[in-house]
């Protein structure tokens, strides 16, 4: 009798990685190396982007400053790039935001540098949810491959007197986050990082799919995929609606679970999902 689920699709932040230790730990090094002022005004500025794009529905309350901030701090972006293209979590235009914020003159190369030394410290700080880690352990004892799907870092070099997106370098800056599970034992059959088609995208959750069968050997069968993640549109009911998965998981840490509908439900823990 074949296995309820074969293969399992999870988020990276806030699914698999405690990013709110690291991210801690990130903003402290700004602090040392920019000082208090600076580094507060910096994850200000992230905050209020995670929160925005977080938001479901019209309740800005969450999110600091509201709507009105951040709307201006998308709109900043387009005008900084130049391009349309609108890459949300570039910490390079978030240094040039917190000095724009606190009037500072505007240096792009720093803000290039300041962006690259806050990835670096986070990404020597990864911390594993210990739910994640039994979970996966679990897949692994099952023999269930599991696959990691993550969004674009949007990393940015400011050269020649401009902002460069190469999608190859922030990829590869980004899979050096991913690094420290192989050390856990915990090595993914294949990942998926959003450069330079992020999530939602259709086309993101196609080349999802291609990775995952490379790294199978074989076609995989929807009906017996999962996908999990800590954000209901990208992670759980986009890829659904793109690829007929068996089932997706919305994970809010610490809630009751809930079912959305037939094929997705809201859990507490990775560790109240049904793999077999």
């Amino acid at each position: 009798m074949p296995k309820i689920v074969e293969n399992v699709f999870l988020d990276l932040d806030y699914t698999i990685v405690d990013f709110d230790i690291s991210h801690a730990q990130a903003i402290a090094a700004v602090a040392k190396e920019c000082g208090p002022e600076f580094a507060e005004t910096f994850a200000g500025w992230f905050q209020t982007t995670l929160e925005g794009r977080r938001i479901r529905g019209d309740d800005w309350t969450k999110v600091p400053g509201g709507r009105q901030k951040f709307e201006a701090i998308a709109a900043a972006f387009h005008v900084e790039l130049g391009t349309g293209k609108y890459l949300p979590w570039s910490r390079q235009l978030g240094a040039v935001y917190a000095q724009e914020a606190l009037g500072l003159p505007v240096d792009r190369a720093q803000a290039e540098h300041i962006g690259n030394f806050y990835w670096k410290r986070l990404a020597s700080n990864v911390v594993v949810y210990p739910d994640a880690q039994k979970f996966l352990k679990r897949l692994r004892a099952a023999g269930i491959q599991f696959h990691i799907f993550t969004g674009s870092d949007s990393h940015l070099q400011w050269q020649d007197g401009t902002w460069v997106y190469d999608p190859e370098y922030s990829r590869q800056v980004k899979a050096e986050r991913i690094q420290p599970l192989t050390g856990l034992g915990l090595q993914p059959a294949s990942i998926t990082i959003g450069d330079p088609i992020d999530k939602p995208h259709p086309e993101f959750y196609e080349a999802m799919m291609r990775n995952a069968t490379a790294a199978a050997g074989k076609p995989i069968d929807p009906s017996t995929a999962i996908t999990i993640g800590d954000s209901h549109e990208a992670d759980v009911s986009a890829p659904l609606s793109s690829l007929g998965f068996r089932a997706g998981y919305w994970l809010k840490p610490g809630q009751p679970s809930a079912r959305i509908d037939e094929r997705s439900m809201s859990v507490g823990s990775l560790n109240e999902i049904p793999i077999n």
